[in-house]
């Protein structure tokens, strides 16, 4: 009886890994190839935030519908270059970007603007990276646009 029924979970796994296996590879395969163009813009500095403006432009001659499965339509990282300490808190904000799934067509010469802040004091004297990329689910965009801080 044991062995039966560590036989039809050793199966059940087995097809469980085929289907999730062959459902990456066709999301793999249908996604859009999305040639974006990307900056990252200081814009200002206060003595509370650092403010940068994060635009996107569709460059193609087409028309896209993109899907944001987590909400998120721009991935934002933030690290430190030179070991300095980061103290705890809300380090970035970005400003005008929905926080559930949704859909949003991005049409040919369109520019999407966001904002990023950065809470400056939580931050020690160093040197640190900010990077963002647009992350549509639907979609792959390879470019990752980065900029360097200094803060003093």
């Amino acid at each position: 009886m044991r062995k039966l029924i560590i036989g039809i979970v050793i199966i059940s796994l087995i097809i469980f890994a085929y289907y999730y296996y062959i459902a990456q590879i066709d999301k793999k395969n249908n996604k859009l190839d999305l040639n974006v163009e990307q900056s990252l813009e200081h814009q200002l500095t206060t003595k509370d935030y650092e403010s940068f403006t994060y635009k996107i432009t569709n460059n193609t001659n087409k028309n896209f519908n993109l899907l944001f499965a987590t909400g998120n339509e721009i991935d934002v990282e933030f690290k430190t270059i030179t070991n300095s300490p980061i103290k705890e808190g809300t380090i970035i904000t970005v400003e005008s970007q929905p926080t559930k799934k949704h859909k949003k067509d991005f049409n040919k010469g369109d520019t999407w603007e966001y904002t990023i802040k950065i809470n400056s004091k939580l931050l020690s004297k160093g040197d640190y990276q900010l990077t963002a990329q647009f992350i549509p689910s639907n979609a792959s965009t390879l470019n990752k646009v980065e900029q360097i801080i200094t803060h003093r």
